[in-house]
Parts: C-alpha cells; sequence; structure tokens
C-alpha cells in the first residue's frame, strides 16, 4: 500500500492538557486489487508541554520613603482554563497594591504592577523588603505554581 502525501494537522488547543494518542484508519479505495485493505497508525500528540507559571521582569526594584515608585511586569507562561488572580500582601514599606488578573483572553499580556513606597513614620531611612505574592484560581495547574517574589529597597 503506498500512502502519497498525508498531512495531519494538530488543531490549536488552547488548555493545558496531557500528552493525547488517536488512532489514524486508513482504508484503501477505488481499486479493487486493495479493496479492502486498512492500516491502523497510533499517533501520539508530545509538543502539548505547555507549563503553568509565573515570570516577573525585573526582580528587583526601588521605592523611596518619599514616595519614589518602581514598576515590574508580570506574565503567565501558559493559558489557564480558569481566571489566575495574583494578590499582593500590604507593606508598611509600600502603598496599597492592586491585584492582578489574567484571564483566558488577556493571559499572554504583560501586566504592569506599579509599587510606590510610603513614609512608614519610622525614622529608619529605606528599607528592602520582599513583596510574597498569593494566586486565587481555580485552576489546578496555578493553584500550586512558584510565585516569584519581588524585592525592593
Amino acid at each position: 500500500m503506498l500512502y502519497n502525501n498525508i498531512k495531519i494537522y494538530k488543531k490549536y488547543r488552547s488548555t493545558l492538557s496531557d500528552n493525547q494518542t488517536y488512532t489514524l484508519t486508513l482504508t484503501s479505495s477505488g481499486d479493487s486489487n486493495f479493496a479492502g485493505l486498512t492500516r491502523t497508525i497510533d499517533i501520539t500528540n508530545l509538543d502539548d508541554n505547555d507549563t503553568a507559571g509565573i515570570t516577573v521582569t525585573p526582580t528587583r526594584g526601588t521605592t523611596t520613603e518619599a514616595g519614589g515608585s518602581t514598576e515590574f511586569v508580570f506574565t503567565l507562561t501558559s493559558e489557564p482554563t480558569q481566571n489566575v488572580t495574583i494578590n499582593f500582601p500590604s507593606h508598611p514599606e509600600a502603598q496599597a497594591l492592586s491585584p492582578l488578573t489574567f484571564t483566558s483572553g488577556n493571559w499572554n499580556q504583560p501586566q504592569t504592577l506599579t509599587v510606590t513606597g510610603a513614609d512608614d513614620s519610622t525614622q529608619d531611612g529605606d528599607q528592602t523588603y520582599t513583596l510574597t505574592p498569593t494566586v486565587t484560581t481555580s485552576d489546578v495547574k496555578y493553584q500550586n505554581v512558584n510565585r516569584p517574589t519581588p524585592t525592593l529597597s
């Protein structure tokens, strides 16, 4: 049996999943000498290797008690199946921070977090501190993902 110009295209799936195996069955037709011959081929999709993750750049920044600010850019490494919200705890060295929410529609668009220093009324000058975010999501692949922790000084 001769197979010419067989092309198989993977349909893009927007959700994370494990490797998938498909069965392709080829059956001859049109030539009575080969009528009823079939060939079955198993195909395993190994390239669906998206890994859930959160990245931040830069990883360090500078704020001041006089209100100096810096920016951090957060991105997801793969499309989530549910919204992923990155929450930032309050810190005496920084003004209140708004959460960042990534959806299946904006997951591949970087989001900027602006951190502005706050005068904590203690005469200790500018201090080094770390923001340790939490992640809220129903997407199991993002629930326990490593969270970047920007350091500020």
